[in-house]
């Protein structure tokens, strides 16, 4: 039987051996501490005393530190919460949206009293943040891993209820779906986080249930954010042949009509039966009256033009075409050439003049000129050095940082092992605020990938 001990708070056991295994994978050093926080809280959602107290007990790290960064940063609970975590974004576009507004009404329709975050039957916790990178859906509400946006007071209750339906959904109840031979076309839509608060993410589970329901040799596939997010739900058909349809502000009751508009179903039985189900739709309801090409978009000639048409993406390169996490595809489309390049045919200085001449800035308010940074550090003479990659954001309405690490992991990683053969360093940080889980996940599976 494994050994146990009671946090004397609130009575919870805790199995230490748990603990002593994650202090086994993290590391028992000082340098382990913030990690091993962070693995406790997202086993047990807090810092139970009994954890904290072994850890103190099995490591080289002095409770003194333990408490001091447990109690400094704010992500860090040392009081149980609930099974998941509902973060109110209260930065600025939000803010003026009423968020606010949202957070009491949360605390209201869930019951939770004066001075706390947490209801009665520990299944949420409600807390602000400063950002969830969504400017544009505000106000923006994140349930666990989940953005919804546009929220309004009256709404929450719908909020939790879609979000606990949500996860009700496992894998072994999905439809499974295998394509027969070579698809006739994909069916593209980006689920990002703001193109999840804008309801993609339900768009999606409805095209695998009508796909695999109708019998379609159609390929599903996640990509990577256009930036259109103003049209979202977006669903880009491409068929076998090349030909690209867009489609904006879907939503899940279009899905079909969507679908059956470009591809037909590959059996005889699947055909007719769709048929029916059509014809009933159409006398047993109204919706179905409404044409699908209400939300057809125009890219090229359109008024999205005006935001696509003077663009010449490079960091974004292949927006709306390839998965985040294909390396594959990344390859295939002159991903790492340049940091092949630099390895075999560039020297340090080089690099660093390529930059320079290239006029390319830095990303936040200074714009201070890439090329004059990397020489100064190259300059710096000997010592260790290291490449970090900030990806915190805080500007209403910036979320920049958030879309590229979302949906270009590899390039974002390649971009650092360039400047790190330029500059001379060996060893590199990502730092991706807490608020961005979906990012930090795609980054972190993007560098396992990798090696």
């Amino acid at each position: 039987m494994s050994e146990t001990k009671h946090n004397g708070t609130t009575g919870d056991e805790i199995d230490l051996a748990e603990v002593d295994g994650i202090i086994a994978e993290v590391g028992r050093d000082q340098r382990h501490l913030i990690a091993l926080l962070r693995a406790i809280q997202e086993k047990y959602n807090y810092l139970p005393e009994a954890a904290l107290r072994r850890i103190a007990e099995t490591t080289d790290i002095s409770p003194a530190s333990i408490a001091g960064v447990s109690t400094f940063y704010s992500q860090f609970r040392t009081k149980p919460a609930g099974r998941h975590f509902v973060k109110v974004c209260i930065g600025t576009a939000c803010h003026v949206k009423g968020a606010e507004d949202i957070y009491r009404a949360l605390l209201a329709h869930l019951e939770i009293e004066d001075g706390e975050d947490t209801d009665s039957d520990k299944l949420f916790t409600v807390e602000k943040v400063a950002c969830l990178g969504c400017c544009m859906l505000a106000p923006a509400v994140q349930i666990d891993d989940i953005t919804y946006g546009y929220i309004e007071p009256g709404k929450v209750h719908n909020m939790l209820a879609d979000f606990l339906e949500a996860q009700k959904q496992t894998e072994a109840d999905a439809m499974e779906h295998r394509l027969e031979g070579a698809p006739s076309g994909e069916v593209r839509l980006c689920l990002c986080s703001s193109c999840v608060a804008g309801g993609t993410l339900q768009v999606h589970e409805e095209l695998q249930r009508q796909v695999a329901g109708l019998g379609l040799n159609v390929k599903v596939q996640t990509v990577g954010c256009t930036g259109i997010s103003y049209q979202t739900p977006m669903l880009d058909i491409v068929m076998a042949d090349g030909r690209r349809f867009s489609y904006g502000l879907v939503q899940p009751d279009s899905v079909r009509e969507v679908l059956l508009r470009h591809f037909r179903p590959a059996k005889l039985g699947a055909r007719v039966k769709s048929r029916i189900n059509r014809l009933l739709e159409r006398l047993l309801t109204d919706e179905a009256w409404k044409p699908v090409t209400r939300y057809a978009i125009d890219v090229r000639s359109g008024s999205d033009a005006c935001y696509t048409g003077a663009q010449e993406r490079i960091v974004t390169e292949c927006a709306g075409d390839l998965n985040p996490m294909d390396l594959e595809g990344y390859i295939m489309n002159d991903g790492f050439a340049a940091l092949e390049t630099c390895l075999k045919d560039r020297q340090r200085t080089e690099v660093i003049e390529i930059i320079r001449e290239s006029g390319l800035r830095g990303r936040g308010g200074a714009g201070f000129p890439t090329g004059t940074k990397w020489q100064l550090v190259h300059d710096a003479g000997a010592g260790q050095k290291y490449v970090i990659c900030n990806g915190d954001e805080g500007d209403p309405g910036a979320f920049m940082d958030r879309m590229i690490l979302e949906s270009f992991p590899f390039r974002v990683l390649e971009g650092a092992a360039i400047a790190a053969f330029a500059v001379g360093a060996d060893k590199g940080f990502l730092y991706i605020r807490s608020e961005y889980p979906l990012a930090a996940a795609r980054v972190r599976e993007a560098i396992r990938i990798c090696e």
